[in-house]
């Protein structure tokens, strides 16, 4: 399913994506699940899936949380 949501994400679809994503218990879906929010617009959302991935040990995710971080400027 995570490799679903990434070809959704891809084809522009990240709404869908979402909707696949949320239900999945899986830990290694936090960084996706993250880029299809943002991707849609809710910010807010994607940062804490990012948080979770990088707590989950997804090193990727911490370059996107960082990146969330500085857009919404937010500082450590």
């Amino acid at each position: 399913k995570i490799n679903e949501a990434i070809r959704l994400i891809n084809a522009g679809k990240s709404d869908e994506a979402v909707t696949l994503l949320e239900p999945v218990a899986d830990d290694r879906k936090w960084n996706t699940l993250g880029s299809a929010l943002y991707m849609s617009g809710r910010k807010q959302e994607a940062l804490d899936c990012f948080r979770k991935a990088v707590e989950a040990g997804n090193e990727g995710a911490r370059q996107n949380l960082e990146a969330l971080e500085r857009v919404l400027g937010i500082s450590h």
